[in-house]
């Protein structure tokens, strides 16, 4: 049975930094090739990696090495790593098809509308910086939050002023919303939120693409309970000093 598809995937790191030329590249590569060349611009994006997967589906016919050469300034440019699928057995290149499915946040694949898959995770990822730009504290502490009726108790790996990483927890819809309820160390009070669930951080994705990270989930703090994020604020500002051994030496 003849090849029907030639396959070429592309990772693309550090994607919110460059993401106006992901975005160019993606519009000049549908541009460049005709539609009976280019059959189908399949997007996967890793919000907690901070990476971007692109895989181009070519009819195999139309399809001939000459074209690799146009791709070359590009994959300097944006340190893209390039994986020739057909250099995978057909097990091993749907095995890694399947792995970007599973491990991405988002994924646009098919026909679809190629600026509003771009809008849309250019806004994700815009959102994620945001977060990541809030002073983060590498603390431990203990995090209440329910998941339906059952209340829940985890911990986190490290807290700012918009928002509280859990560790362990990949179950947790994306875009879902929660209370969530914990106690900074060296004070009595608790403080409340709620948050919204805006990346998971899988086992899978910390194999793949993420390997000194750990599991779990980002959570965005959308709105606090009485004072508590004046109470946040000061104690980050306060804390702003300290180094992972000074957090390890607090009593919890």
């Amino acid at each position: 049975m003849a090849k029907e598809f030639f396959e070429i995937a592309f990772i693309i790191p550090f994607a919110s930094r460059v993401f106006p030329k992901i975005r160019s590249f993606l519009k000049i590569v549908r541009t460049r090739f005709k539609q009976d060349e280019l059959l189908e611009i399949h997007i996967y994006s890793w919000i907690g990696g901070n990476s971007v997967g692109v895989v181009l589906r070519f009819n195999f016919e139309s399809f001939i090495p000459s074209m690799f050469k146009w791709f070359a300034s590009w994959i300097q440019e944006l340190r893209m790593e390039i994986i020739e699928l057909e250099n995978f057995g057909k097990q091993e290149k749907e095995a890694m098809l399947k792995k970007f499915e599973m491990t991405s946040d988002a994924k646009f694949t098919g026909q679809y509308n190629l600026d509003h898959a771009l809008d849309e995770i250019e806004s994700r990822f815009s959102r994620q910086v945001g977060m990541r730009r809030e002073q983060r504290l590498p603390v431990r502490l203990t995090i209440k939050f329910r998941t339906g009726k059952a209340l829940a108790r985890e911990y986190s790996e490290n807290i700012s002023y918009g928002g509280i990483f859990i560790r362990g927890r990949t179950d947790l819809p994306l875009r879902s919303r929660l209370e969530v309820v914990f106690q900074l160390p060296g004070t009595d009070e608790e403080i409340k939120a709620v948050g919204e669930v805006v990346h998971i951080v899988s086992q899978e994705k910390v194999d793949l693409i993420d390997g000194d990270r750990v599991p779990g989930c980002g959570v965005h703090f959308v709105e606090f309970i009485g004072d508590g994020e004046t109470r946040l604020k000061d104690y980050l500002e306060k804390m702003s000093s300290f180094t992972p051994e000074d957090w390890d030496n607090l009593e919890k």
